[in-house]
């Protein structure tokens, strides 16, 4: 297992864009009883990724110091494209209460906010759709809000491609995480792990 430390691959997003995209966008709205109904299964098994400089923006938010923020929160996956700063590796989300509600709604993470939005990679472009199988997809006036106001404010983040497909080769798989558990030192501390080691836990 290898410590990233301080390094990055991607270029760090400007605060700005993440406070103009939060005022833009309220993906937390009032269809969150959706995810209750549901049981969160996204957040189970899923890998939740910040984008470039999206740590610095919540830790700020947050009033924590970035290496506590780190510790506590959050985990490294190293892609042979770059680095990926993901939520801790662990079933369900650090920052949803019991209510399936986001505990940090002004600063929630990016592709956690914009979820059911989803994206894929081709030809060096992203391309974003509503994943099916999640039920707020089949709301017809939800869809439409992520979709009309959704992807537009992701697009204007204006994340760098390389990025999208470095996530992408781990975003769309089930995790098992009792087995990432085994490999790491301390729940505790920021890890990294590689790309081997994730693909290695896939349900």
């Amino acid at each position: 297992m290898t410590r990233k430390g301080n390094i990055s691959s991607f270029p760090k997003l400007p605060p700005e864009r993440f406070i103009e995209f939060h005022n833009e966008f309220k993906g937390d709205g009032s269809w969150w009883q959706a995810c209750a109904e549901c049981g969160g299964e996204c957040e189970e098994h899923k890998i939740g990724s910040l984008m470039p400089g999206e740590k610095e923006y919540i830790a700020k938010i947050a009033d924590l110091p970035l290496s506590v923020f780190e510790n506590q929160y959050l985990d490294c996956i190293l892609t042979p494209s770059g680095n990926i700063e993901v939520l801790k590796l662990k079933p369900g989300c650090p920052f949803l209460d019991s209510q399936y509600r986001c505990a940090i709604r002004s600063a929630k993470v990016v592709l956690c906010d914009v979820y059911p939005i989803a994206f894929e990679v081709a030809n060096n472009r992203v391309n974003f759709y509503l994943d099916p199988e999640c039920p707020l997809s089949h709301d017809k006036n939800t869809a439409r809000y992520f979709e009309q106001v959704g992807i537009p404010a992701l697009r204007k983040l204006n994340a760098p491609v390389e990025w999208y497909a470095a996530v992408a080769l781990f975003d769309s798989f089930n995790i098992d995480y009792k087995k990432i558990k085994h490999t790491r030192n301390n729940i505790s501390k920021y890890e990294s792990f590689t790309l081997e080691q994730i693909m290695a836990a896939r349900l």
